[in-house]
């Protein structure tokens, strides 16, 4: 069961519906509450939120979201109210700067954290160093994931940004379980080799995937270089992508379940066999029922 904080108020007997999302690439969770409100009415009376109040979800006493609240819509017709609550990890998106950064990952995260004035909690200390030149204006939270390689999941943790590496756990679920599910199968999108080139034109790095071409025909990309020139062939590999795997799985609440884990299916009757990694996650209690949904990919 959820409970739901406003300030230091709980209100969960008021609350309708409350879904907690997160997905690999935002900069943190988002809560969406749905709670009765009728002015009219004394026991609702003190329920006044405004942008920037404190809200906090909780799962079996565990802290599932803490943040503050980014907007709030009211309904006359349907007596409620939603609150669209984000954590501060949202600063990283919502700040942007042009320049350049190097060091090594941790260090970046540290100074971006800086120029928003948020708290640095746990950072991943990803070896290597990187180059981010400056091409534009660019959000905070987008030169973070580069500067990790985009295989890092960012949240909120105490009021603090937390950086931690995908893949991190393996669950395995109870099949009889599964409430519900979608699975698909494309190449829609497969890109079976890739060329990366410098800013005069010059060929630096080509990859191909020569199983992939025969299965579905060759599907060619150029890219342009960005970072150091010796991370060309890296990159071009990183942009090779083959038949996508993709799911969705509705499952008894469970607040564990995360971005970035993995999760090892066997339901090949459906399409969804081997292991795939959460990219987005959302739990949900509406009329007293908690259910987690998690979209899959194939790895």
């Amino acid at each position: 069961m959820m409970q739901v904080i406003w300030k230091d108020r709980d209100i969960t007997g008021l609350v309708l519906s409350v879904v907690v999302e997160h997905a690999a690439e935002t900069a943190g969770r988002e809560a969406r509450v749905q709670a009765l409100y009728a002015p009219a009415d004394e026991r609702f009376a003190c329920l006044n939120p405004t942008c920037g109040d404190a809200v906090t979800v909780k799962a079996a006493d565990a802290e599932l979201f803490a943040g503050t609240v980014e907007r709030v819509d009211w309904d006359s017709d349907g007596m409620h109210l939603e609150l669209v609550c984000l954590e501060p990890s949202a600063l990283l998106a919502k700040n942007e700067v042009y320049r350049a950064f190097s060091g090594t990952p941790k260090a970046i995260a540290t100074e971006l954290c800086r120029l928003c004035a948020l708290p640095v909690g746990s950072l991943w200390d990803k070896p290597g160093k990187v180059f981010l030149p400056p091409t534009g204006a660019r959000s905070l939270f987008s030169l973070l994931r580069e500067a990790y390689g985009g295989d890092c999941i960012t949240e909120s943790r105490a009021g603090a940004l937390v950086v931690r590496p995908v893949d991190e756990r393996v669950w395995i679920p109870d099949n009889e379980g599964v409430r519900s599910l979608r699975a698909a199968h494309s190449c829609e999108n497969a890109v079976t080799g890739a060329g990366v080139v410098s800013a005069q034109g010059k060929t630096l790095a080509s990859v191909t995937r020569p199983e992939w071409e025969a299965a579905f025909g060759p599907r060619r990309r150029v890219y342009s270089l960005v970072g150091a020139q010796s991370g060309a062939k890296a990159q071009a590999l990183a942009h090779l992508t083959g038949m996508a795997r993709t799911g969705q799985l509705e499952l008894p609440g469970d607040a564990a379940l995360r971005c970035g884990d993995t999760v090892r299916l066997d339901l090949g009757q459906y399409g969804l066999r081997g292991d795939y990694r959460i990219g987005w996650v959302a739990h949900r209690l509406e009329a007293g029922d908690f259910t987690t949904t998690l979209g899959v990919t194939g790895t």
